[in-house]
């Protein structure tokens, strides 16, 4: 932008953060085509893509309303922080999935920065409304990029999968041939954007185990064990504790856009 960077604190600190939206949508979306054919990894980023157009949205709607609002200088120091960092070169030709999520979590984290800056500079010269806004869109990227950690784990699973090594967990889920490893510290906040799950997917079982012989196979989604529906890591981990080793659990499972089906998972 044009100008004295000392000027219109207020005002362009909320056009630095047009940009800074508009530039993390080319980010999302460079990430999005990079995660093709994952498993998980889209279900995270596509929501995201909705949220980040939509800040946007609001960041252009609300500076109309501000109008002409008198805003005095803030300062070299406060206005460099409410700047977008200039564009890389990361962008350009050819880029690994986890590439793009690190571009991802790492436009998540100054968007959380510079919105904490804006949100701050609102309080302090009483526009309530930027100030409420400004924290609004903060929050969302923080936790945000929570479900940017889900979708690395989703990449990296994947790829040690295809390099040929299986799951040595022995946890009561994994024992039988159902790797849930990758989603220990990855469990979603009900509160973030893209959260919302059902079911735990499936990587490949390993080979010979119970969990290939109950007839599961890569990309199925285990909805409920024993009648209890599963949504979460922990869940399924419960439910496959409270069978002994040698017991039977009845799985409700989803493959592609089949109706359920009903399987036999040995412990």
């Amino acid at each position: 932008m044009d100008g004295d960077p000392d000027r219109d604190g207020l005002r362009r600190g909320l056009e630095s953060m047009v940009a800074l939206e508009s530039r993390l949508e080319e980010t999302l979306a460079l990430a999005s085509a990079a995660t093709e054919g994952y498993l998980e990894a889209a279900t995270h980023i596509d929501p995201l893509r909705s949220l980040v157009a939509g800040q946007r949205e609001a960041l252009q709607a609300h500076m109309e309303e501000l109008g002409d609002a008198d805003v005095p200088p803030v300062g070299t120091a406060v206005s460099a922080a409410l700047e977008p960092a200039p564009k890389t070169r990361g962008g350009e030709g050819e880029k690994t999935a986890l590439g793009r999520l690190r571009e991802v979590a790492t436009a998540f984290t100054e968007a959380a920065f510079a919105y904490a800056a804006l949100h701050a500079l609102a309080h302090r010269f009483y526009h309530v409304a930027t100030a409420d806004l400004a924290d609004r869109h903060r929050t969302n990227y923080l936790q945000a990029a929570r479900a940017i950690h889900r979708a690395v784990g989703d990449v990296v699973v994947q790829g040690v999968l295809e390099a040929g090594h299986a799951c040595r967990c022995q946890c009561p889920s994994c024992d039988p041939g159902v790797c849930l490893c990758w989603h220990v510290h990855a469990e979603p906040d009900a509160s973030a954007p893209g959260a919302a799950t059902e079911g735990i997917v499936v990587r490949a079982p390993r080979a010979d185990s119970n969990a290939e012989r109950a007839g599961l196979r890569n990309g199925d989604v285990i909805l409920a064990v024993d009648g209890r529906e599963i949504g979460s890591y922990q869940d399924m981990l419960d439910a496959m504790r409270a069978h002994e080793p040698g017991d039977d659990a009845e799985l409700r499972v989803r493959r592609g856009t089949a109706d359920p089906q009903e399987l036999t998972l040995t412990r």
